[in-house]
């Protein structure tokens, strides 16, 4: 931002930074009314990362000419609006004249600047004539991020306002080759509504704000004057490892300094913050403050604790060791590579295995992992050792991106082969230091290094030298740099090696070593690999990796060909992160996103059937643990019993354990290990077989599955539908239509979903229309009883012989289950119809997305389904005409049709809102006997059945319940899967973006929005916090969510009780 012509003068990157730092808007406010001077930072890898954006925008400029495009170059006049408006108008000029191209585009309104990269004329009619533009912007990144976003968006808003119409899209020309495009309106109120606040603050004078660190802390200009002011307050944000929302408990506590937490002996359990880490927290400022005073770096020794933790992760030191360590450069080979593989060896051997292009990389990582391998065939207990997760997750990508050395990889992981130190570090001692990077803790072991490379972001600045030069010297020094960080990572190893016996006295404990892990994969496991990798090569054979779709025979081949290896590739991973789990400590197990860490057993809740209830309680936290899961308790590597009960909010979980367990209770809780998948993968097997000794064209079995992946238009027989639709379409319906015309014509159908609950409310569907008919269904669901359809038509089983024995019985005409109940050898040949509800959430989606989409809603008012239509369905859903009749009657702001808005201020709220529960109790109360108008014209008064109040958690449903009348329709999303009602009231009940608990991803999600709005046949009304929309979206797809809100609030109407 800059003060021209007495105007203050906006741009993109002063909108960024104000939502990821109101400090730093406030510094730069400062600035421009002349109180403090703009600092000036000379940091060598930023001005690298401008330099590669300047070639890569020629480069992007460059495409245009070798493509034939014209291309009209805006050039700048100075720094004054009368200059801003001059070089506007030449932009306007080349917009009139149809130039292809407009390179350097000057957009500015009076008080928002920018300059696109490029403006690319597209076919659509704007005040210009028969084109308009859209806005190309070019960004180094491998992938979008929510900044480019937003100021393509602000861009996007400037070039509507020259040429009378938004333009439909907007696009990155990104590092790696991509062009993504993203459409404009998925993104357009949030940026409205952060311009608004924006100006808000810069209309508002000087607001006192405090610095916190955050992400664009590493690329400000203020960053040295921030740091300078965290150690003249001695502030809470250099203390190691304390996070930014227990610095704020902390504060509001009276701890605001790192002396003051060092020192104090208050009792800080109301803070929220658990007893083991303000234990920890205390002791880390303590050591800080102590080699502040001291001079000399400290450490203490931490108990472990569980026994397999902490120092126990080192395995026994063995001459075969090596010490691993890798050099990356971001920038290089248009999307990033690793150059260079640095591995030390006991004897104090050091090979660099270098790689400068695509080829070579591929090479250097097959070399380093031969290296390996062969020390492991050689040794079997030797490891390798690396510091923190970069080196490991490297080679997993390395693994992915070239499609080698998957087994050999997959053995060292199996096996434990790579230890990592830092957590060995992390979970065995607590050191004076306020960082515990390598560098940092280096402090404790070895003298102070004098490389002439000192830190990584240095390391990449040279290899860049190297590229423009190709001074061997320059690779001698990165040489040298990488050899110190491996004999460093050695040292450290040795030094750890002394703690360890140092434990051993002070604990008075035995610390035992790792039991070595067979790195080999079961002989059966080896023998379907073996097997699976012949029929891969069978099928794909002759064909290009990755065909092109327009080549279907060879695309559908070598898709089956990827298929053999799906299920496989995902249990990888997850048992990746079930063993990663296992490593945790309770404090790392509670910041995990799908674990529950901090377990504290309350009692028993009595029996139930074969078991008894236990009930625990936990901190504040994220995780993806739910009812009915079977997690594991990593103490014991063994199942803890299954989810019965959970509450957030109040922060209760109980488990069900057999009455005879006598497995200990558990203090964290992890996601159980991976599903046995073999039956699916035989199934797949199974279609792969005939395919490859067969025309995958021709006829034979599995014809609708090898239509599908030859996306063959659907026939009447032996073949598949995809049918699409938004809610309202009538999709349920219409499957429940067809499964009952199917079954009248005596075929035998099966319905299959991601979820029992999905297929018990097709289920559901389907009695209902065969109770319409008349006809007798005979049906049967392969599920538990308390996950069955609600029809006691349908019988229920838990087992697939009963299912199997009915079929072969002829007792049954239309069986449901899950995939694993279909993929199963037993079922094949035995029903002529399979039908797959929500199909769009299961593997293959992709293949099957062209289907029919159900473009009209029979449920909603156009004033409800414009808004669903825009947010989530690009503008292609309408309602029917009849719909237009539907409305409230009566007087005041819930009279008529359409959007609602009743802001709701409160603070501390997470999962639940007495103060919204208040305003629906209110708003349902009047609309209770309001005139409803349906879409045939009948009029009656609403009654208690007439609205649904949806919430996003439990806690608010049960809130919500208690204030409201009994049998009012109170519920989560999910409940309402399927249904309708003339009025919805959707309460969100979170106070403010901080405080929800799932994360934005949940609570802003377009699903759940869609689905409560879209409800409603009349009037849907949203009550929320107005602290919700200021949301910082980190990733495009959650600023498309936060904009789903945004757009609401834009649309809709302020409700009040009348």
């Amino acid at each position: 931002m800059h003060l021209t012509d007495g105007r203050l003068i906006l741009s993109a990157s002063d909108l960024t930074g104000f939502l990821e730092c109101p400090h730093l808007t406030q510094q730069e406010l400062a600035a421009t009314r002349g109180e403090l001077a703009r600092p000036k930072r000379d940091d060598p890898e930023l001005e690298l990362v401008a330099r590669h954006g300047t070639e890569h925008e020629q480069a992007h400029l460059d495409s245009y000419a070798r493509g034939g495009k014209s291309v009209a170059r805006i050039e700048t006049w100075g720094a004054t609006v009368e200059a801003y408006r001059k070089a506007r108008e030449q932009t306007l000029e080349a917009m009139r004249s149809g130039v292809d191209v407009i390179y350097q585009a000057t957009l500015f309104d009076g008080r928002w600047l920018g300059y696109a990269d490029f403006l690319e004329k597209v076919d659509v009619p704007s005040d210009l004539g028969t084109h308009s533009y859209e806005v190309v912007d070019t960004k180094l990144a491998r992938s979008a991020k929510a900044a480019a976003l937003l100021q393509t968006s602000l861009y996007s808003e400037l070039v509507a306002g020259m040429q009378g119409r938004p333009p439909e899209w907007m696009h990155l020309a990104l590092g790696d080759g991509t062009r993504p495009q993203f459409r404009v309106n998925d993104y357009r109120a949030y940026l409205h509504h952060a311009k608004a606040r924006l100006e808000a603050v810069t209309a508002a004078g000087p607001i006192n704000t405090y610095p916190e660190p955050v992400e664009h802390c590493g690329v400000c200009r203020w960053n040295e004057v921030c740091t300078k002011r965290w150690r003249d307050d001695d502030s809470l944000v250099l203390v190691a490892g304390l996070q930014r929302s227990q610095a704020r408990r902390l504060g509001a506590s009276g701890v605001t300094t790192v002396a003051a937490l060092a020192a104090t002996d208050a009792d800080l359990s109301g803070t929220g913050i658990g007893a083991a880490t303000l234990v920890r927290v205390r002791n880390q400022a303590r050591l800080q403050v102590q080699e502040r005073e001291t001079g000399m770096p400290a450490y203490e020794l931490v108990p472990p604790e569980r026994p397999e933790l902490g120092l126990a992760l080192l395995p026994a030191p063995t001459e075969a060791d090596l010490f691993f360590d890798m050099e990356s450069d971001p920038w290089a080979q248009d999307g990033g590579l690793e150059y260079l593989f640095g591995v030390f060896d006991a004897a104090g051997g050091f090979k660099p295995i270098w790689a400068h292009d695509r080829a070579e990389e591929k090479k250097a990582f097959e070399d380093f992992v031969d290296l390996v391998i062969g020390r492991l065939d050689a040794n079997p207990a030797m490891h390798v050792f690396h510091y923190a997760s970069y080196e490991p997750s490297a080679l997993k990508r390395l693994m992915g991106r070239y499609g080698t050395r998957e087994a050999e990889v997959d053995r060292l992981l199996r096996g434990e082969v790579l230890v990592d130190l830092y957590r060995v570090v992390k979970q065995s001692l607590l050191a004076s230091r306020e960082s515990y990077s390598l560098k940092a803790i280096e402090a404790l072991y070895m003298g102070k290094r004098d490389d002439a490379i000192s830190e990584a972001g240095s390391s990449i600045v040279a290899y860049e030298r190297w590229i423009d030069s190709h001074d061997q010297a320059i690779l001698d020094e990165i040489a040298a740099y990488n050899e110190q960080d491996c004999r460093s990572t050695w040292l450290l190893r040795n030094w750890l090696e002394e703690r360890r016996r140092e434990a051993e006295k002070q604990f008075a404990i035995a610390i035992p070593r790792p039991v070595l892990q067979p790195s080999e994969p079961s002989a059966e496991l080896q023998q379907w690999e073996r097997d699976i990798e012949e029929l891969s090569v069978r099928l794909t054979d002759g064909a290009p990796v990755a065909p092109p779709r327009s080549e279907r025979v060879q695309s559908a081949r070598w898709l089956l060909g990827q298929q053999l290896w799906w299920h496989r590739r995902e249990q990888k991973s997850d048992w990746w992160g079930f063993y990663e789990r296992l490593k945790m400590t309770e404090e790392e197990l509670i910041a995990d996103s799908e674990s529950i860490g901090g377990l504290d057993y309350y009692g028993t809740d009595g029996p139930y059937k074969h078991s008894l209830l236990h009930r625990y309680r936990f901190p504040p936290q994220d995780h993806k643990l739910s009812v009915g899961t079977p997690p594991v308790d990593p103490r014991t590597k063994k199942s803890a019993g299954e989810v019965h009960e959970i509450d957030n909010v109040a922060g209760w979980i109980v488990l069900r354990r057999g009455k005879g367990s006598q497995v200990p209770h558990p203090n964290a809780l992890i996601p159980p290990t991976p599903i046995e998948d073999r039956a699916l993968r035989d199934a797949i097997r199974r279609v792969a077989e005939s395919a490859a000794g067969n025309d995958i064209k021709g006829h034979g079995p599995y014809r609708a599955i090898r239509d599908l992946l030859l996306l063959a238009p659907p026939r009447s027989d032996d073949s598949y539908l995809a049918i699409q639709g938004p809610p309202g379409t009538g999709k349920t319906t219409l499957g429940a239509e067809m499964i009952v015309d199917r079954l009248v014509a005596g075929r035998r159908v099966g319905i299959t979903a991601i979820s029992h609950k999905v297929i018990g409310n097709l289920l559901d569907a389907v009695c209902r229309e065969a109770e319409r008919r008349g006809f007798a269904l005979r049906a049967m669901q392969k599920a538990d009883e308390d996950q069955r359809c609600r029809s006691e038509v349908v019988k229920c089983t838990g087992s697939n012989a009963d299912v199997d024995d009915a079929l072969a019985a002829g007792e049954v005409d239309l069986v449901a289950g899950t995939g694993w109940l279909f993929a199963r050898e037993e079922i094949e040949g035995r029903l002529e119809d399979l039908f797959i509800d929500e199909a769009g959430q299961m593997s293959l989606a992709n293949v099957i997305a062209g289907g029919r989409f159900l473009a009209m809603t029979w449920r909603m008012h156009p004033d409800v389904c414009r808004f669903i239509s825009e947010v989530a369905y690009e503008n292609r859903l309408e309602s029917a005409p009849e719909c237009s009749r539907q409305g409230v009657g009566g007087e005041g702001d819930l009279a008529g049709t359409g959007l609602r808005y009743r802001p709701v201020v409160h603070a501390g709220n997470r999962t639940s809102s007495i103060e919204e529960a208040g305003v629906v109790a209110e708003l349902f109360n009047d609309l209770l006997g309001r005139p409803w108008t349906d879409r045939n014209g009948h009029q009656r008064d609403l009654t208690i059945d007439d609205i649904l109040i949806v919430a996003p958690y439990n806690a608010h449903v049960s809130l919500l319940a208690n204030r409201l009348p009994p049998g009012a329709r109170v519920g989560t999303v999910d409940k309402f899967q399927g249904q309708e009602a003339p009025a919805v009231i959707y309460s969100m009940a979170t106070s403010s973006p901080a405080e929800a608990p799932r994360g934005i991803d949940f609570l802003y999600s377009l699903h759940r929005l869609n689905v409560a709005i879209s409800r409603a046949q009349g009037m849907a009304i949203l009550i929320c916090s107005p602290a919700l929309l200021d949301v910082i979206a980190r990733t495009p797809d959650q600023m498309r969510l936060a904009n789903a809100l945004c757009r609401l609030i834009e649309a809709a109407t302020r409700a009040a009780v009348a």
